[in-house]
């Protein structure tokens, strides 16, 4: 499939990396192929509401390891405010992330826009899925190191 890259094309992927995997550096990969890839990064507060538990890594450090991968032009704190990205061409969605279709489509109401949306299927979902590495995942910080 050729690249659909755009050099003008904004790319917004929502994300908590908290355990960064090869689930994670393909999704981010797969959505440079459609633009500059923006992370809006869950703050530290809100990873408890999303995922109903703490993060096992500060903000901080999942912003920098973020932003040593090659496809990643931004890393920015997630919040609800429209608009707050500026111009998105393209919102990028895991197959775990579908929830967000109807919030994304009521912020384009409100913003006059209307950006495509791209839904990525899981890879190797039996070995890299956050929620199984975070229960085998004994001392936090070493996992991610090890992947």
């Amino acid at each position: 499939m050729a690249s659909l890259k755009s050099k003008k094309s904004t790319v917004l992927v929502f994300g908590t990396f908290d355990l960064l995997h090869p689930g994670h550096v393909y999704f981010l990969t797969q959505a440079a192929r459609y633009g500059s890839v923006v992370v809006a990064l869950t703050l530290d507060e809100l990873c408890q509401y999303y995922k109903g538990k703490p993060a096992l890594n500060e903000f901080a450090v999942r912003k920098q390891r973020l932003l040593q991968l090659a496809p990643i032009k931004e890393v920015t704190p997630a919040d609800d405010q429209p608009g707050h990205f500026g111009v998105v061409d393209v919102f990028v969605l895991g197959y775990d992330q579908l929830t967000l279709v109807k919030a994304l489509r009521r912020r384009w109401l409100s913003l006059r826009t209307h950006p495509r949306l791209i839904e990525l299927g899981p890879y190797r979902i039996h070995l890299y899925q956050s929620s199984r590495l975070r229960r085998l995942a004994v001392v936090p910080n070493t996992l991610a190191h090890a992947i």
